[in-house]
């Protein structure tokens, strides 16, 4: 009596290990499915690269502007040929920078699950037709930020400080006829160049710039253009598009004064 009691015991025992890890099994495929789904379609923090991106392209641009305005002034001092040319190699070191923050980006949409399908789910919601020509023009923002990160090479600094050279040759030669000596007490002087520079287009294929404007609006579209689902609309500020025109369509309105 006692054997057939135990034996009956050690079946329901078995039975009840039985549904209990039958339980957990479909409880944990029920978990990870939708957990899984939503990995797929999240959408990366990029506020980091985006802000890389950002204070790359603002600077290089008021480097442009300050170079342009001194090249239309009739004389500069060394002092501020000096403060440029820092300027100049202090973006060109920056240049890598840039390129690191655009692996990024590609890094965190691939582990995020948009990089694959990245075109058509933007496409597929944009309305503004410049964001729209923006994707086709580029072949699609993946090879956008593909292309980038081929093009920005080390040569790619040299764009920046390039301009340079005809004002440094002035301020080193001394250009007769704008050298005068402030008479002092302790017999100091110092000297004004004359400048007679005329800035080169910043138009060029695949110039740096462009590179510069093309990441900044992609970026701008992953992170304020659709998302999955009912996602918002596109808000690229016109700043960002302004600017991809000049660069890369020789369309500008007034961008280096």
């Amino acid at each position: 009596m006692n054997s057939a009691k135990f034996k009956y015991l050690r079946v329901v025992a078995i039975g009840l290990a039985l549904t209990i890890s039958l339980m957990q099994s479909v409880n944990g495929k029920r978990i990870i499915g939708p957990a899984s789904s939503a990995a797929t379609f999240d959408n990366p923090d990029l506020n980091s690269e985006s802000r890389t991106v950002n204070s790359f392209n603002d600077d290089l641009s008021n480097f442009d502007k300050k170079r342009v305005q001194l090249s239309k002034r009739s004389a500069i001092t060394s002092e501020e040929f000096n403060s440029l040319e820092r300027s100049g190699n202090d973006l060109k070191r920056r240049i890598s920078q840039l390129k690191d923050a655009t692996e990024s980006i590609i890094r965190k949409l691939k582990a995020s699950g948009r990089w694959d399908n990245l075109d058509e789910e933007i496409l597929a919601k944009l309305t503004d037709s410049k964001d729209r020509a923006f994707v086709q023009d580029n072949g699609g923002l993946r090879r956008a930020f593909e292309t980038a990160l081929t093009d920005l090479n080390s040569q790619s600094g040299d764009e920046i400080v390039a301009p340079l050279s005809n004002l440094r040759s002035k301020v080193a030669a001394g250009t007769p006829g704008f050298h005068f000596n402030r008479t002092s007490s302790s017999s100091t002087s110092w000297r004004i160049v004359a400048v007679n520079y005329s800035a080169p287009s910043l138009m060029k294929t695949r110039s740096l710039r462009c590179i510069g404007a093309t990441i900044r609006y992609g970026v701008g579209l992953v992170l304020h253009g659709p998302g999955t689902g009912s996602g918002p609309k596109t808000t690229i500020p016109t700043e960002t598009v302004d600017s991809y025109k000049c660069q890369c369509h020789d369309v500008c309105a007034n961008q280096i004064e």
